[in-house]
């Protein structure tokens, strides 16, 4: 008997967890779907016969491998599998498998390598590059999918140029943010703080992600320079390799003592709690979850333009470059204007409020019934 028969909704995705990324986008809409009564169910590697286990130590170059076998494997065996075992209009589709009625666009791979000034760099260092392309052309020339979700404007119109066979099918359909998780939260915010070592007069910036370089952390070190000693930089996630490079550029400025490198963190909520902003000056992303997340805790977020997320800028932080003395700049701002600084805070959680998961799951089952 197929599993997936009566299921409602079937989510492809290659893992799916409560963590950040891709993976936490289809859970957070798993969970919001099934307090509305709906019966979602996950199509993931383990569907096709893939489990991994102890990665954790394993080398980068490794890791790597397996990433790229992963892709591959459920790109080609996951839509074959797919397409025999499920409904297609019942199938939102992240990523990987090319099938489904919805996909979800966590961001083009093309307009990434574009924007990032080192396209041929990239391609020849790591070939899934060339994998995902290939992959991302049949999908958006075959018209694989009746619907394609983008969650801002900005990555509606690039999909749009950069394919626009697409252009009848795009809605725009942004992600959402755990607003019972993600809260302002006085208590934790001195807990935090006391675990980190954090002087009370301390101002804290906060860098979280992984993809250090595509993410701007080495811009975020540097600014440092620009900042009096008050000043200190919170930077979790990375690979042990992202993080010793991210040593070896905060001791060339002169600003080690003021970085602590948390490495992969659970409590991401915590971070937030003990931040007075969040920096990140991406060269390319989707939309910024760890924005919104940032702004429902009552933390300003300093972004690039290219952010997705409808940031306000001088409203719910500022718009910033990957210039380090401009980031700076901009976080002078708000250090040196408490009442500003105030004023944000409670128009950052107000702004996040719009958001909730739930109300995005309603939109999803809108396009559900019209595919």
């Amino acid at each position: 008997m197929n599993p997936y028969q009566s299921a409602q909704v079937v989510q492809c995705i290659r893992e799916i967890g409560s963590g950040g990324g891709v993976s936490g986008v289809a859970h957070a809409l798993e969970n919001s779907l099934r307090r509305k009564g709906i019966d979602v169910q996950s199509f993931t590697l383990a569907n096709v016969g893939v489990t991994r286990s102890g990665t954790a130590h394993r080398s980068l170059v490794l890791k790597k491998a397996i990433h790229l076998l992963d892709v591959v494997y459920f790109s080609l065996v996951g839509t074959l599998a797919a397409r025999m075992q499920l409904d297609y209009k019942k199938v939102i589709c992240h990523n990987d498998i090319v099938f489904g009625s919805i996909f979800v666009n966590h961001g083009l791979h093309r307009a990434m390598l574009d924007m990032s000034g080192r396209k041929m760099r990239m391609l020849a260092r790591n070939p899934v590059h060339l994998f995902v392309l290939a992959r991302e052309a049949i999908r958006f020339s075959l018209d694989v999918h009746s619907h394609y979700v983008c969650f801002a404007e900005s990555e509606k119109n690039l999909l749009i140029r950069y394919y626009p066979k697409t252009k009848m099918k795009v809605r725009i359909i942004p992600n959402g943010v755990n607003l019972d998780r993600f809260k302002p939260d006085p208590v934790r915010r001195v807990e935090f703080r006391q675990r980190l070592e954090v002087p009370d007069d301390a101002f804290v910036i906060t860098f979280i992600g992984h993809e250090f370089e595509r993410k701007g952390l080495y811009a975020a070190v540097e600014s440092l320079k620009y900042l009096d000693a008050s000043c200190r930089l919170l930077v979790a996630g990375g690979t042990n390799e992202e993080i010793g490079r991210g040593e070896a550029c905060a001791a060339k400025h002169g600003v080690r003592d003021r970085v602590a490198f948390l490495g992969v963190v659970q409590e991401i909520e915590g971070v937030l709690a003990a931040s007075d902003c969040l920096v990140l000056p991406s060269i390319f992303e989707a939309w910024t979850l760890v924005g919104l997340e940032a702004m429902a805790c009552g933390v300003p977020a300093l972004l690039t333009r290219v952010c997705g997320v409808p940031l306000r800028d001088g409203a719910h932080g500022f718009f910033i470059t990957r210039d380090p003395v401009d980031i700076a700049a901009q976080v002078n701002k708000l250090r040196f204007d408490p009442a500003l600084l105030t004023v944000m805070r409670r128009q950052c959680i107000d702004f996040a409020a719009r958001y909730s998961w739930d109300a995005i799951a309603d939109q999803y089952l809108e396009l559900i019934h019209a595919a």
